[in-house]
């Protein structure tokens, strides 16, 4: 097993495969992993369809107007479904369970990668969701959250490249014996024209007030910061 630090590094979404079938126990690991995730107040509230057959993997893979095509490719696949009924928090325990599938795969050395359904649609307008129910006959109280799919990874990709880690993201509150709270240093006070009118008016204590010259300031360069990034594409 890699370190963990080193595990979220080199795992990265994959989209190509090689066509060779996953172990039994290396699939049977992978749900383990998806098994014990945590959940709210220990409800397990998710469940899971493992799907191996390559027509439905195909049928699948159209789910939604983009996103899923690779799957068509994977030789395996887990959708992910959950029982809002059982839990009010469905959606992050489906999450966590997701997630914890993608870092047992990497460990194994095998290649995986998310594709969202909930809130997708085809191009018609038809839910993903609904597409997914009935090619897998699912029972209308369950919702799709994801398919994970799984295969022999069929490219090498680099490991995350750290320099891209948006650490301006971060930010500690600290209190303040002066005040209710102060700002840290390096902290991007506001976003937008809008922050800056909110965080100036009298909703925000002026003791926590900043100045106008550098609410302009941490505002010019937010938007600067921003121009830099690279568009992402989602899956």
């Amino acid at each position: 097993m890699e370190k963990f630090s080193e595990l979220i590094k080199i795992r990265r979404s994959m989209r190509k495969f090689l066509p060779v079938p996953l172990k039994e126990d290396e699939l049977r690991t992978i749900l383990r992993a998806a098994l014990m995730a945590p959940s709210s107040k220990g409800s397990h509230c998710w469940q899971f369809v493992v799907v191996k057959d390559s027509d439905t993997l195909q049928r699948l893979s159209r789910c939604k107007q983009m996103g899923a095509e690779f799957l068509a490719a994977a030789p395996c696949a887990v959708v992910v479904l959950a029982d809002p009924s059982v839990s009010d928090v469905w959606i992050e325990d489906a999450s966590v369970a997701s997630t914890m599938m993608l870092l047992q795969a990497e460990d194994l050395g095998i290649g995986s990668c998310w594709i969202q359904v909930r809130d997708r649609q085809r191009a018609d307008g038809t839910p993903a969701e609904d597409v997914v129910r009935d090619i897998l006959q699912l029972p209308a109280h369950l919702r799709v959250l994801s398919i994970v799919a799984l295969g022999q990874k069929g490219m090498e990709r680099k490991p995350f490249n750290e320099d891209r880690l948006l650490w301006d993201k971060v930010t500690e509150w600290k209190e303040s014996a002066s005040g209710p709270a102060i700002w840290p240093p390096g902290c991007v006070w506001p976003f937008s024209s809008v922050a800056i009118g909110w965080c100036r008016s009298s909703a925000v204590p002026k003791s926590v007030q900043p100045p106008w010259p550098l609410s302009w300031a941490a505002s010019l360069y937010a938007v600067w910061r921003m121009s830099l990034r690279r568009p992402r594409s989602t899956s």
